[in-house]
């Protein structure tokens, strides 16, 4: 029977991680009807930043190369450095009809059980066909996805200016990782900056995946 190393264990979590995030970010994506899907207009994007490496931040992409990350040098929120994630300019990269990117950082959750923790940022977007969404999710026992937001119905679609948006899940005595970060569909670019991650006593902005307790045994109450 294969074995995991210790040395190979977070690349294998971060690979199983995005894979579930993919999974779950094509339900968000492929349910908003705001943003036309069907036909990808040439967007007019920033040449001028370059691409490169984000210190602290895993970036991952289907098609792979279909987009360029990096940190900006034409554009600052309030004079902070901001990271981008912009659609291929290169005019003979294929169009593909599915694009998906993401930007996101995995972690120990130990620290953080039995807190509710928000992952805040904010978003400038430029692209009507484009949409984007900040992203958290908490891994338990066994690679168990436990809790997760993506936004759903509630993400950034078309061009917008800067405006802070969040996420707020709790993280169970039992949670072995965190994984936060943003993603994005379509052709444009989406900026981030100013991120935060902090305990808070709002509200959870999404249910948990696994409840605590069984429900709606005698089937009265109706789907939403």
């Amino acid at each position: 029977m294969l074995g995991i190393t210790k040395h190979q264990w977070v690349p294998f979590v971060v690979i199983f991680l995005s894979i579930i995030s993919a999974t779950v970010t094509s339900d968000l994506f492929h349910s908003q009807t705001e943003v036309p899907f069907m036909r990808f207009p040439t967007a007019p994007l920033s040449v001028a930043e370059k691409p490169g490496p984000i210190k602290g931040w895993l970036t991952v992409a289907y098609p792979y190369g279909i987009y360029d990350y990096g940190i900006s040098d034409e554009v600052f929120y309030k004079g902070q450095k901001c990271a981008f994630i912009r659609s291929g300019t290169d005019p003979g990269r294929p169009v593909w009809p599915w694009l998906q990117g993401q930007i996101f950082q995995v972690f120990k959750a130990r620290q953080f059980r039995d807190k509710r923790m928000r992952f805040s940022a904010v978003v400038k977007s430029d692209g009507d066909h484009m949409t984007s969404a900040l992203q958290m999710l908490v891994v338990g026992p066994g690679n168990q996805l436990v809790s997760y937001d993506n936004m759903q119905g509630r993400n950034i679609t078309g061009t917008k200016d800067w405006e802070r948006y969040k996420v707020v899940l709790d993280i169970p005595e039992d949670s072995d990782f965190i994984r936060f970060g943003i993603g994005v569909f379509g052709i444009g670019e989406v900026w981030i900056s100013a991120i935060t991650f902090d305990e808070t006593e709002q509200a959870p902005t999404a249910d948990p995946l696994i409840p605590n307790q069984p429900a709606n045994l005698d089937f009265s109450s109706e789907a939403e």
